[in-house]
């Protein structure tokens, strides 16, 4: 079982995607942890399924703080759980390449 992100490292650009994907056998779920008391800049738009997926988007919405923050995606099934961190640049912080 596993959750995996195609970019981790994002600039802080408005409705910023990157694509999750989730190796599993049977039913899971997949939520949200935030780094700070906000919670609603980051979405999913899968949440649950069966086997494996690919494609799901994570959106970010635009960072206009001094200082990046980090949400973390959680899998969850059958007990069990595996976690992948997405960080998004501060505003004003140079971007490299996120291929």
């Amino acid at each position: 079982m596993e959750v995996s992100a195609k970019s981790e490292l994002l600039s802080a650009t408005m409705n910023l995607s990157t694509f999750i994907s989730v190796m599993c056998e049977g039913s899971w779920t997949l939520s949200l942890e935030y780094d700070d008391q906000s919670d609603d800049w980051a979405k999913l738009d899968v949440t649950s399924g069966t086997g494996s997926k690919n494609g799901i988007m994570l959106t970010l919405s635009r960072n206009s703080a001094e200082a990046r923050r980090t949400v973390t995606v959680v899998l969850s099934s059958a007990g069990l759980t595996d976690r992948c961190m997405v960080t998004q640049r501060a505003a004003g912080e140079e971007s490299e390449d996120e291929g």
